[in-house]
C-alpha cells in the first residue's frame, strides 16, 4: 500500500495481477486497476454495503478472460 494505492510486487499476490500493477478498492465494492503489464485500466463503479459480494474478483477475471480471447 502506498499514497492512495496498492501495488504488486509478485505475480498471483493478489489475483491474476501481474507485479508492477496498482489499484484501490473502495468500502462500498468500487475498484479501479492499472495493468501497466497488460495495458489495461480497470473501472468498476459500484455502492454495496454490506458489501458480501465477489462482483470485484468476477469483474477482474472476466476482463481478463475477454483479453485472453481477443488474441
Amino acid at each position: 500500500f502506498g499514497y492512495g494505492f496498492q501495488t504488486v510486487e509478485r505475480y498471483g499476490a493478489n489475483g491474476l495481477d501481474a507485479p508492477g500493477a496498482f489499484g484501490w478498492g473502495g468500502a462500498y465494492g468500487s475498484l479501479y486497476r492499472v495493468d501497466p503489464a497488460a495495458g489495461i485500466t480497470m473501472v468498476l463503479m459500484i455502492q454495496l454495503m454490506p458489501n458480501e459480494t465477489d462482483v470485484r474478483e468476477k469483474f477482474q477475471t472476466l476482463v481478463y478472460q475477454a483479453l485472453e480471447s481477443d488474441e
